[in-house]
């Protein structure tokens, strides 16, 4: 068995050993901890995609050392606000023609 396939193993008996003993918890206090541990585990499981499931995923952090990136998506971002003020004109220019 492959040690990511264990460290999965484990976080699955782990996380249904928390489900268990939540309801026998008599503390408020640590049954809110164990219920906030058993949620941020699930949604942490299910944001990470896999390779096999997403295909996009081999690609994540190919531009972490281009220093070109942070302009490219500062110049992506201006060009959407464009485009945003020229749709907002237009819808702008439309409702005035039809209230006219």
């Amino acid at each position: 068995m492959q040690s990511e396939e264990k460290q999965k193993l484990l976080s699955e008996e782990y996380l249904a050993f928390l489900r268990e003993i939540a309801a026998e918890v008599s503390d408020p206090a640590l049954q809110a901890r164990i219920t906030d541990m058993i949620s941020k585990k699930m949604r942490t499981s299910e944001e990470i995609p896999s390779a096999e499931s997403n295909p996009w995923v081999k690609f994540a952090g190919v531009f972490q050392d281009d220093p070109l990136f942070d302009d490219f998506v500062e110049n992506m971002a201006a060009y959407r606000q464009e485009l945003d003020a020229e749709i907002a004109a237009y819808n702008a220019s439309l409702e005035e023609k039809q209230s006219a």
